[in-house]
């Protein structure tokens, strides 16, 4: 049985909570089943030649369980630290070196983010019969930016079947939820990629379109001859770009977030001249706090320059080996508003006004103007974003001492260098009580919904507790429309 105690702590800016009990609202799991790959006779076969880099099938492990796993090490979690098995089968054309992945190159999912990862391999000329012969597992070395993934690479035998084994070995609120954990294998064959130098460079576009994103690159065996250059900056595995605008401007190139880059720590620098004369204009390593590289230079139309992306780490990391390029033209800052949301505690009413905000490559500063009308009136305090950002990032303040039932404007506000933009105006009600539940109820599958009335166009988030005392983030109710909402748990 369920019991839960659901509160509009954070719904609507309202100045006290409502508590309502909820009784019998077991989640029901009748007609489940495990995936068909839960043991080794449903192994989802990988094709044995690619091509390469091959994705299989994306697969929900959630009611997965753990029948006729083979032996793991305790360096590995062991048998008794992990759950929810699957199996793939790979017999390989060629032997090479490959790389199997459940890390960020995939659309493996992991709920709240602690689900943990465990892969092995094992040979087994008795197949499915067994035995299994351990050859490699893994257990969290996917990198240190995202600690709780999975990857190996390893050199295998063409014609030899292998047979992979993927668990989770520390489920997730999502997880025990009865919510999907869907995870996913990546399977490569790394080769040297064509732009391992000057010569073989990939040609950014002259005139974009713009943000423009170049290939993906597997970094695992580019070569390190490019430390030759005496860049402060170098590090390994060197992948080369060129770029010859038609138009002239600033441009930012990034290996952020904003691209499909996973090598952990990467450097970058840009080179004027041609290959074999080149000279470098800057590099950089770290960006503030991370570990991604971002650079901008004024280029002239018609002048090339050379861009060289680093991997620092020693040694590539499994899964954590993709180098893709992002480039933009520098510019103010791109500046949304978002929905307000949140009352601050029980007793005081306080609005959380939320902004999306690109500095897009310059020093930045963002607030938010606030008041009665759009003269607004009042501002939050002017605050700096983190140099050298080219991603959105989500920015929020809190403000205060404004009357209950009265409609309040307010809009984001970001500037650099380039110039000052304003978000578009949007408003909040602050409300004077507590939205009345209509039609509470258990749904034939097991989930719980209730409607209620609020204020069109906020956030209503809703939180859950036995105790009034620690509370459980359930997620926003739907707006329907018309002032009308709707949660579904």
């Amino acid at each position: 049985m369920f019991h839960s105690l659901i509160s509009f702590l954070r719904c609507g800016f309202l100045p006290r909570a409502l508590g309502i009990g909820l009784v019998g609202l077991a989640l029901s799991l009748e007609g489940a089943a495990p995936p068909a790959n839960d043991t080794c006779a449903g192994a989802v076969v990988v094709p044995a030649a690619g091509p390469f880099p091959y994705f299989t099938p994306i697969i929900d492990i959630s009611l997965a369980t753990t029948n006729g796993d083979p032996f793991l090490p305790d360096s590995c979690q062991g048998n008794t630290n992990v759950s929810h098995s699957v199996w793939f089968r790979f017999t390989p054309a060629v032997s090479a070196l490959y790389t199997l992945s459940l890390g960020p190159d995939t659309a493996t999912d992991f709920g709240d983010g602690n689900n943990d990862t465990v892969l092995a391999i094992y040979s087994g000329a008795g197949g499915c019969a067994g035995p299994f012969n351990l050859l490699l597992c893994d257990d969290d070395t996917a990198g240190a930016a995202f600690p709780l993934l999975t990857a190996l690479s390893t050199n295998l035998v063409g014609g030899t079947p292998y047979y992979i084994v993927a668990w989770v070995g520390q489920v997730s609120s999502a997880g025990s939820q009865g919510q999907p954990l869907n995870l996913q294998l990546r399977v490569t064959k790394p080769a040297v990629p064509a732009n391992d130098n000057c010569a073989g460079a990939e040609i950014i576009s002259a005139g974009g379109p713009f943000p423009y994103l170049t290939a993906v690159t597997d970094a695992t065996v580019a070569t390190d001859a490019t430390n030759e250059l005496g860049s402060a900056c170098a590090g390994s595995r060197g992948i080369w770009y060129k770029f010859t605008p038609t138009t002239p401007g600033t441009y930012i190139f990034s290996t952020e977030t904003d691209s499909a880059t996973t090598v952990s720590d990467t450097a970058m620098a840009i080179f004027s001249g041609s290959c074999g004369a080149l000279t470098e204009i800057v590099c950089i390593d770290d960006v503030g706090m991370r570990l991604r590289a971002v650079l901008t230079n004024t280029i002239p139309a018609g002048v090339s320059r050379y861009i060289l992306v680093w991997d620092l780490e020693s040694k590539p990391i499994p899964g954590e080996t993709s180098v893709q390029l992002r480039i933009t033209v520098a510019g103010p800052p791109t500046v949304a508003t978002l929905s307000a949301s949140n009352i601050t505690s029980i007793t005081t009413t306080g609005a959380v006004l939320t902004m999306s905000i690109n500095a897009n490559g310059y020093s930045s500063r963002y607030f938010f103007e606030w008041g009665p009308t759009t003269s607004y009136g009042s501002m939050t305090l002017n605050r700096a974003l983190a140099t050298g950002l080219t991603v959105p990032v989500l920015k929020s303040d809190t403000i205060a001492n404004f009357t209950p039932g009265v409609t309040y404007h307010y809009r984001a506000v970001g500037s650099n260098s380039q110039g000052k933009i304003f978000g578009v105006d949007r408003v909040f009600v602050a409300a004077t009580n507590a939205p009345a539940l209509v039609g509470p109820a258990m749904l034939p599958n097991g989930n719980f919904r209730f409607q209620f009335a609020g204020n069109a166009g906020q956030l209503y988030g809703i939180l859950a507790s036995s105790d009034f005392i620690d509370w459980l983030d359930l997620g926003n109710a739907s707006d329907l429309g018309g002032g009308a909402f709707e949660f579904i748990r």
